[in-house]
C-alpha cells in the first residue's frame, strides 16, 4: 500500500507541476481543481488495485477460515480477519487523504509558474 500511495503522490504533483509550466497563469485553486481532475482517476483504479491486492494476499486466511467447522458470523469476528478489513479500509482511506492534500500542496509550490519546468529534477545520471 505504501509504494502504491508514493507512486501516486509523486505523479500528482508531477501533473501539477506540468498544468503550471503549461500555463503560468493558473492559480492555487485552478491548479488544485485540474490536478484533482487527473486525481479522481487515480483514486479510483488504485482503490481498486488495493483492495484486490489485500484480497489475494489474504486467500491463505481464508481458505484456513473455511476449513474451520465454527460458523462464519464467529469467524467475520476474529482478529485476523478484522486486521486485513482493517487494512483495505486504511490504506484505502490513506489514498482518499493523500492525493488531495498532495494536490493542494504541490498548487500552492507551483502556483503562477513556480519550481521551474518539469524536466528540471535538481539531479542528473
Amino acid at each position: 500500500a505504501l509504494g502504491a500511495l508514493t507512486d501516486v503522490t509523486v505523479t500528482q504533483a508531477a501533473v501539477v507541476q506540468a498544468l503550471a509550466h503549461a500555463n503560468p497563469r493558473f492559480g492555487l485553486w485552478e491548479l488544485y481543481r485540474r490536478g484533482m481532475e487527473v486525481g479522481y482517476d487515480h483514486i479510483g483504479s488504485l482503490v481498486n488495485t488495493l483492495v484486490l491486492a489485500y484480497a489475494a494476499g489474504s486467500l491463505p486466511l481464508f481458505l484456513l477460515l473455511t476449513r474451520d467447522p465454527t460458523p462464519l458470523r464467529f469467524l467475520l469476528n476474529t482478529e485476523p480477519f478484522a486486521a486485513e478489513i482493517a487494512s483495505m479500509v486504511l490504506g484505502s482511506l490513506g489514498l482518499l487523504l493523500a492525493v488531495p492534500l498532495t494536490t493542494l500542496m504541490a498548487a500552492w509550490f507551483f502556483r503562477g509558474g513556480r519550481g521551474g519546468p518539469p524536466e528540471d529534477h535538481g539531479h542528473t545520471h
